[in-house]
């Protein structure tokens, strides 16, 4: 499992940006994977230079942390560049797994955060066919009652 952050478009991965796992993500097992990005205090993101450093989680625990490049802006990537499950490159496999969330904050995740999320677990939601069953006992009842 890896993650890279190029400074621009169609820009071939560098080692000084590239964080690696120590292997793939185990198969059968829900895996809990946090990116967090941090700009520098003193360059907000709109400027030209982007300074400042991603980090990337499995399980809650830090595998590593980056600085970013220079010259990189979140604008440069477009929606095409930022993929789950599929590289940016055509000859690269696709992700054979399911993803359960995904969350966009409007701020950094401290590091107890994410272990906080990581052991929490994913949020439960109902099944469409739990509601559709729900629905459906709720009008027997009412139209019942109406007799």
């Amino acid at each position: 499992m890896g993650v890279d952050v190029s400074p621009g478009r169609n820009t071939a991965p560098s080692p000084n940006t590239n964080i690696q796992g120590t292997g793939p993500l185990s198969v059968g097992k829900l895996s809990h994977v946090a990116i967090t990005l941090q700009t520098s205090p003193s360059r907000p993101i709109q400027t030209t230079y982007y300074l400042g450093d991603y980090s990337v989680y499995v399980d809650g625990n830090l595998i590593g942390t980056k600085q970013l490049p220079t010259g990189f802006q979140p604008n440069d990537m477009p929606g095409a560049q930022l993929r789950l499950g599929r590289s940016v490159w055509p000859t690269d496999p696709f992700f054979n797994g399911k993803f359960d969330e995904f969350r966009i904050y409007d701020s950094r995740l401290a590091p107890q955060q994410i272990a906080a999320n990581f052991a929490v677990g994913p949020n439960a939601v109902r099944e469409p066919q739990s509601i559709a069953l729900l629905l459906a006992a709720a009008t027997f009842a009412i139209t019942y009652r109406r007799r």
